[in-house]
């Protein structure tokens, strides 16, 4: 397990007090002290999105914004030209307007991204595993496997895009650690999260599936239920809330109330864990308890409850980089008995070609229906951890101002698909990201798959996602996987060369 040294944890909690929460004493000079309050979030889930019920166009839009169907096989042959945006925020817009799956972010439209159009180009050069295996990796390293399991599962051969940061930023911070964390019925046979081994391969990277575990490890020094907290961190906790007593006197009400508010999360983790801020010993509480295990009301506490470690985490600054995933449900918290199959019975079927088909009978649409009511119900847990970081000030901001979340999936839908794939983010990570947009990308690339399950021409890669995020935090990295690749739309003959290179167009912020 981690521990931080005594010097680490007394600069993340107290020490860097006047640096991270008073806005008159840390003035930004330029990119270079963007880059340095850049933090990372990265909101997983597995299985896909129902790509129909995501997708938006707001009620003023010209009728050629949606004259091209994706999946339609009217259209599929043919490329599409349409490439536009929209201010999230425009005043005409109601929460009714937005999509079935983001109408529960609509009060975070302010500082949302969307963005339509990309596909998840780097699969084509992965030769090992499944669709699956190849997507859950694909989705956060953008570059292929190594190695096949089973037939089904492989390895990454790359860390994922979080922890090249991480191991970024342990290069001048040894003691930097990643929070990462996965509510325990989510685990599952793939894996998103890989990092180095030190021998010069990668390995999975241990998510932690314990509320109570993560407190210890990260606030309340390595130790065994019953034991006390390690002293490193009582002392670092007491001098931090010592320093927001004696310091609030002497501030204005503006700094004043971010100190209290700062001071209140400290205080509300500790209380909401059983634990005291003190040097005296306390003994660990049970994670959650009382609550049934795999039910949805622990998947809803245990989430929120890593929410709130992430908040804390990046305030006192432990980590600038962070994982939550999967955000999945079980399957009675909309509506299925637990015993369903909802991997072969739900998700596998819901193809969106099939709505263009004489295939869409009532029972494929109510399957539909049911997939959406989950990805609701994932968007509005996401709409909650946006909250939380909303709610925490940082220097003349919130925590949100400094992070960049990205909310992924491992599919554009459940039944394979790679290609016409969203990403939703909030934030805009010290200005990295312009947020309040939805972005739609034409999809006029000749397909590097041919014809596979996805259109003939797609969009732009994901992976450049990727590569934006990884210049922001200061990566000297250009491309993911290849350079570029070569496409060829069969039925036409049109070729083309896939662009695997530089950030995303139209995403970046003013400070990069």
């Amino acid at each position: 397990m981690n521990r931080f040294s005594r010097r680490t944890l007394l600069a993340a909690a107290g020490g860097s007090l006047s640096a991270v929460w008073l806005p008159e004493l840390h003035v930004a000079k330029g990119q270079d002290d963007n880059v340095s309050k850049r933090k990372l979030l990265f909101l997983y889930a597995n299985a896909g999105w129902v790509a129909r019920n995501v997708s938006m166009r707001p009620p003023w839009a010209p009728k050629e914004w949606s004259d091209y169907k994706y999946y339609d096989f009217n259209t599929y042959l043919q490329p599409d030209d349409m490439e536009w945006e929209f201010d999230l925020t425009d005043s005409r817009l109601t929460e009714d307007d937005f999509s079935e799956i983001l109408r529960p972010l609509y009060r975070h439209r302010d500082v949302m991204t969307v963005t339509e159009g990309c596909a998840m180009l780097t699969t084509q050069i992965d030769p090992y595993g499944d669709m699956h295996a190849k997507c859950h990796l694909q989705s956060w390293t953008g570059e292929p496997s190594i190695a096949e399991h089973d037939g089904v599962a492989s390895y990454s051969g790359s860390p994922s895009t979080d922890q090249k940061i991480n191991e970024f930023l342990q290069l001048t911070n040894p003691d930097h650690r990643s929070m990462d964390f996965c509510p325990e019925f989510a685990v599952n046979l793939h894996e998103w999260l890989y990092r180095s081994d030190g021998s010069g391969g990668v390995t999975r990277v241990p998510v932690e599936i314990d509320p109570q575990a993560a407190y210890d490890r990260f606030f309340g020094g390595s130790v065994a239920p019953g034991d006390a907290l390690g002293q490193n961190a009582k002392l670092a906790m007491g001098i931090a809330l010592k320093q927001f007593d004696e310091l609030a006197p002497r501030l204005g009400s503006e700094d004043r109330a971010k100190i209290q508010a700062h001071r209140e999360l400290l205080g509300s983790l500790h209380e909401k864990y059983g634990q005291v801020v003190s040097c005296d010993s306390v003994v660990r509480p049970d994670s959650n308890a009382g609550l049934v295990q795999f039910s949805p009301e622990k998947r809803v506490a245990d989430i929120q409850a890593f929410a709130d470690l992430i908040a804390a985490g990046f305030a006192c600054g432990v980590t600038r980089v962070a994982s939550l995933g999967s955000l999945v449900p079980p399957n009675d918290a909309y509506g299925l008995d637990p015993s369903v199959s909802i991997h072969h019975e739900y998700e596998h079927i819901i193809s969106p070609e099939i709505f263009f088909t004489d295939m869409a009978t009532q029972d494929w649409l109510d399957k539909e229906a049911t997939m959406t009511r989950r990805g609701v119900l994932q968007a509005e847990s996401v709409a909650k951890i946006i909250d939380t970081l909303k709610a925490v000030p940082d220097g003349d901001g919130t925590l949100l101002d400094s992070t960049l979340v990205v909310y992924m999936n491992e599919l554009a839908h459940g039944n394979h698909g790679s290609d016409h794939y969203p990403t939703i983010m909030f934030g805009s990570g010290a200005g990295l990201v312009k947020p309040g947009r939805y972005i739609k990308y034409a999809e006029n690339i000749p397909n590097p798959y041919g014809r596979n399950v996805g259109n003939e021409f797609v969009g732009p890669a994901h992976s450049r996602l990727l590569v934006a995020i990884l210049q922001g935090f200061g990566l000297d990295i250009d491309y993911l996987g290849a350079p570029s690749l070569p496409g060829k739309a069969p039925h036409s003959g049109v070729e083309g060369t896939c662009e695997l290179s530089g950030p995303l167009p139209r995403l970046l912020g003013p400070n990069t």
